[in-house]
C-alpha cells in the first residue's frame, strides 16, 4: 500500500512539472509567433516604402547626378507624406559615402526598434540610400496584452493537467485499497471453504491403506462414512487386484506424488465409479499421510463412448466416400488405406475422363489425424468434386484447390496433395505436387522415387504449381503415397517396385507396423496395356478433336508436332495462330472452363498448307470484322468497341496468308503459303479474296 501512496506522490511531482511546462508553452507562444511575424511584416512593408521612395527619388538623381543631395526642398516634401500613423518615427536620406544629406523625425524614438534602408540606384549605379526607422511600441503593447491574456489560459490549462489526472490516480489508489482489503477478506473466506472441497478428498495411512480423514463430498460420492465401526480401506475401494494397490502406495511413497490416474472404485452399494484419481505425500498431525484427490468421471465416460460410436459411424462414412474405380483393361489398380485412429486426414478421388482415355486422381494429406482432421478431409472431398467438375489443367486445378483450402482451413492447418494423370491416349503420366512431393515408379529407364517442388495447400493463397510429365509404357507401374508410408521408407531399402502385386504387398504390410504413426494411403497402379489407336492419321488430312479445355492442355504437344512437321520449326508463328484460333473456340482465355467442342483440320493441298478449326458454341459474325480490319490495318491492335473478342482475331489476321469465317460464324479458315513460311518476321497482311 505504501508503495501506492508513494506512486502517487511521484506521479503528482511530475506531473506538476508537465503542467507548469504546458501552461509556459501556451502562454508564450502564440505571443512571440505574433511577435515575430508583426515584425517580418513590418520589415516586409519597410522593403516596400523603401523601394517606392527611392524610385520617387530617382528623378532628382538624374536633374543632377553630382549635386543631387543638396535639394533640400524635395526631401521635405518626400518627408511631409509620411506620417506616424505609418509607424515610421523617422526617415533619413544618404549620399553614396553613406554621409547624413538629410534626417526627418516623426515619433520620438521608442527602445525597441529596426532601422531599414534602400540605395537609390540609377543606370545601375548607386548614389546614395533612404533609411527608415520604425518603432515597435504598438507590437511590443500588443504583445503584453497577448501575454498577459495567455497567462491567464495558460495557467487554466496547467491546473487542468496537473489536477485532472492526479484527481484520478488519487481516485485509483482508493480504489486499490478497498481492493486490497476485499482480497483479504476474499482470502480468508477462500480459505475456510477449502476446508470442503467439491471433489472428493481423503487422507490414507500408507502402510495399512485405511482412510484415516474425508470430506463431505467423499461421503456424498461414494457413500461410506467414518463414522462406521468398520473404517473403510483402499482395498475396498479400488477395484483392483490388492498386489497392484499396494505397488500404487509404493511408487507414491517413493516418488512423493502419484500421477493422475483413472480407476475403477466401488461404492458402498455395490455399483463401479470411474474416478480420476491423484496422490501426493502430507503431513498431518505428525503423521505422513496420502491425501487423495478423486473427481467421479462416470459421465465423461458415457459421453467418450458417444464419441467412439460416432467415430464408427464417421468411419463407414469415410469409407463410403473413399471407393474406388470398377477394374479397367487397361490399367490395374490398388489401394492400399489405413487411417491411424477410427477417421484419417488422408483423402484420394479418382474418375476417368474423356472417353476413358485420362484416368485422373487426387490424393491429399490434410494437417493430423482424428475426428478434427476427418472434418476438413469432409469439406476437401466436396472440394475435389467440384475442381474434377471444372475441367481444369492439373497446375490450375491445384491453384483452384489451394484458394479454396486457404478460406476454408483455419490458420495452422494446411494438407499435403498430389494430382496426376494417366494419359493413355498420349502414353502420358502428368501430375503436380503440393506437399506430396515424392512419387514411385517403376519403368525400363527407371526405379525409384522421384522428388518434385511443391509448397503445401493452405499456406499462400496465390501459390503456383508446376506440371510435370513422364512417358509410360506397358508393364510400368506408378504409386503415389502420403507421409504415413513415404516417412517411413528407406532410401536404402530394396523397394520391389518392378514386382506390383509384391510392392502393394509390402505397402499393405507396411501401413499396421508399429512404425506407421500416421494415416497411410497408397495409390498403386499397373499400366497393362494402351490404346492402339493414334490420336491422329499419319495422312492428310488430319484431324484433332477436342472435348473440352482439357483436350485442350492434354493434345496442345500433338497439335505442335503436326505444325512443325510442316514449318520444320519447333515453334512457330503458325502455332501460334492456330492456338489463338482453339482458345477462341473453347472460350477458354479467362481460364473458366466450358463444355465446348472443337474440331482441328489440318492439310496440305499443292503449296498451301490449310487449317480449319471448328466449334460447337454460338458463332458471331467473325467476316464482318475481318472485314473492317482489312480496311483499317493501322487500327488493327486498336479494338474499341469489339474489345471482348480479344487479341485472337487481330493476331490470327497478322500471322496467316488468309483467314475466313464460314456463315455461321462457327469455323474459322487460317491458310499459308509453303514457301513463304520459312521467312522470319512478322507476316505483311494479304487482302486474298
Amino acid at each position: 500500500m505504501e508503495t501506492k501512496i508513494s506512486f502517487s506522490r511521484e506521479f503528482s511531482r511530475r506531473m506538476a512539472f508537465l503542467s507548469v511546462g504546458v501552461g509556459l508553452i501556451v502562454c508564450l507562444i502564440l505571443p512571440v509567433t505574433y511577435f515575430q511575424m508583426s515584425v517580418q511584416d513590418k520589415k516586409n512593408q519597410a522593403v516596400v516604402r523603401g523601394e517606392v521612395l527611392a524610385k520617387a527619388m530617382e528623378p532628382t538623381v538624374k536633374a543632377n547626378l553630382e549635386l543631387w543631395y543638396y535639394d533640400v526642398p524635395k526631401f521635405v516634401e518626400i518627408a511631409g507624406s509620411l506620417s506616424g500613423k505609418e509607424g515610421i518615427d523617422a526617415i533619413r536620406i544618404y549620399n553614396e559615402q553613406s554621409q547624413l544629406v538629410y534626417e526627418r523625425r516623426i515619433e520620438a524614438p521608442f527602445w525597441l526598434q529596426f532601422m531599414e534602408r534602400t540605395p537609390i540606384r540609377y543606370n545601375n549605379r548607386t548614389y546614395g540610400y533612404v533609411e527608415f526607422e520604425y518603432g515597435l511600441d504598438r507590437i511590443t503593447y500588443t504583445v503584453t496584452l497577448l501575454l498577459a491574456g495567455f497567462f491567464l489560459l495558460g495557467l487554466f490549462i496547467a491546473g487542468v493537467i496537473y489536477k485532472y489526472p492526479t484527481s484520478i490516480v488519487g481516485k485509483a489508489e482508493r480504489e486499490v485499497r478497498e481492493a486490497m482489503k476485499d482480497i483479504e477478506e476474499s482470502e480468508a473466506r477462500y480459505r475456510a471453504v477449502m476446508e470442503q472441497s467439491p471433489e472428493a478428498i481423503v487422507l490414507v495411512d500408507p502402510d495399512g491403506g485405511g482412510i484415516v480423514a474425508a470430506n463431505a463430498r467423499f461421503t456424498e460420492r461414494f457413500g461410506y462414512s467414518l463414522h462406521q465401526k468398520t473404517v473403510p480401506t483402499l482395498y475396498d475401494l479400488v477395484l483392483d487386484e490388492p498386489e497392484n494397490i499396494k505397488k500404487d502406495m509404493e511408487i507414491t511413497k517413493t516418488s512423493v506424488a502419484l500421477s493422475m490416474q483413472r480407476k475403477l472404485f466401488r461404492h458402498y452399494n455395490g455399483a463401479v465409479v470411474t474416478v480420476e484419481r491423484s496422490a501426493r505425500v502430507v503431513h498431518y498431525h505428525e503423521r505422513q499421510l496420502f491425501m487423495m484427490v478423486l473427481r467421479d468421471v462416470s459421465e465423461e465416460v458415457r459421453r467418450e463412448q458417444e464419441l467412439v460410436n460416432d467415430a464408427q459411424l464417421a468411419v463407414r462414412v469415410q469409407n463410403t466416400l473413399l471407393k474406388g474405380l470398377p477394374p479397367s483393361e487397361h490399367i490395374k489398380m490398388d489401394i492400399v488405406y489405413q487411417p491411424y485412429r477410427y477417421v484419417g486426414g488422408d483423402l484420394y478421388f479418382l474418375d476417368w475422363r474423356y472417353r476413358g482415355q485420362v484416368l485422373r486422381g487426387l490424393l491429399v494429406d490434410a494437417c493430423g489425424h482424428g475426428v478434427s482432421t476427418a472434418l476438413h478431409t469432409a469439406a476437401l472431398h466436396v472440394l475435389l468434386r467440384e475442381v474434377n467438375e471444372l475441367d481444369l489443367p492439373l497446375s490450375e486445378s491445384m491453384q483452384w484447390l489451394n484458394k479454396r483450402t486457404y478460406e476454408y482451413f483455419e490458420a495452422g492447418s494446411f494438407a499435403g496433395a498430389v494430382c496426376f494423370e494417366l494419359d493413355l491416349e498420349a502414353r502420358q503420366l502428368r501430375w503436380a505436387c503440393a506437399g506430396i512431393t515424392e512419387i514411385w515408379v517403376s519403368t525400363e529407364k527407371m526405379k525409384g522415387a522421384i522428388a518434385k517442388p511443391g509448397l503445401f495447400l493452405g499456406i499462400l493463397e496465390d501459390e503456383c504449381f508446376e506440371t510435370h510429365t513422364l512417358p509410360i509404357s506397358v508393364g510400368d507401374s506408378i504409386y503415389f503415397m502420403t507421409d504415413g508410408l513415404a516417412d517411413i521408407i528407406e532410401n536404402s531399402q530394396e523397394l520391389p517396385l518392378g514386382n506390383f502385386a509384391n510392392m502393394v504387398a509390402f505397402l499393405q504390410k507396411l501401413s499396421h507396423a508399429d512404425d506407421c504413426r500416421d494415416d497411410a494411403t497408397a495409390l498403386c497402379f499397373h499400366v497393362q496395356a494402351l490404346q492402339n489407336e493414334q490420336i491422329y492419321e499419319t495422312r492428310w488430312p488430319r484431324f484433332v478433336r477436342f472435348s473440352s479445355y482439357g483436350d485442350y492442355q492434354r493434345l496442345q504437344s500433338e497439335v505442335t508436332n503436326i505444325i512443325r512437321e510442316v514449318t520444320g520449326n519447333v515453334h512457330s508463328i503458325q502455332e501460334v495462330a492456330v492456338n489463338e484460333a482453339l482458345a477462341n473456340a473453347l472460350e477458354c482465355r479467362d481460364g473458366v472452363p466450358r463444355q465446348h467442342r472443337a474440331r482441328l483440320r489440318f492439310n496440305k493441298v499443292g503449296d498451301r498448307f490449310i487449317v480449319r478449326v471448328s466449334t460447337s458454341r454460338m458463332g458471331f459474325a467473325g467476316n464482318a470484322i475481318l472485314q473492317r480490319l482489312r480496311s483499317q490495318p493501322e487500327d488493327l491492335f486498336s479494338f474499341g468497341e469489339d474489345a471482348p473478342m480479344g487479341r485472337g482475331i487481330p493476331l490470327m489476321l497478322s500471322l496467316s496468308h488468309r483467314m475466313m469465317y464460314n456463315s455461321e460464324g462457327t469455323e474459322v479458315l487460317l491458310a499459308w503459303k509453303l514457301q513463304e513460311m520459312t521467312e522470319t518476321g512478322c507476316l505483311v497482311l494479304v487482302d486474298e479474296q
